[in-house]
């Protein structure tokens, strides 16, 4: 699921349980900000922090259930835009048979 950042665009790996939220999410590549918005990848507590925000959940929105990244407030809206379309597009599939 690519989005557009801050840098230019974010590939995301979205897993999907089968009550449509999501098991997790990874940032597959990135062009982000080191030490702002790169920290939506890093393996690090505040990269599985943000990213943690996800699991279980089936709709996302910065400022309402997602906690944005101190100074990255546009990749954490990408991210998040990029595992909702995700989640809609599993939503299309599964209606489609």
């Amino acid at each position: 699921a690519p989005t557009s950042g801050f840098a230019g665009q974010i590939v995301l790996m979205v897993g999907v349980n089968a009550d449509k939220t999501v098991s997790g999410i990874s940032v597959v590549t990135h062009a982000e900000t080191p030490g702002l918005g790169a920290v939506a990848a890093a393996d690090s507590a505040k990269g599985d922090a943000f990213r943690s925000q996800f699991a279980g959940g089936d709709e996302f929105t910065v400022g309402g259930n997602v906690d944005a990244i101190s100074g990255a407030t546009i990749t954490s809206k990408a991210v998040t835009q990029g595992v909702n379309a995700a989640l809609a597009l599993v939503a299309t599939m599964d209606k489609e048979g």
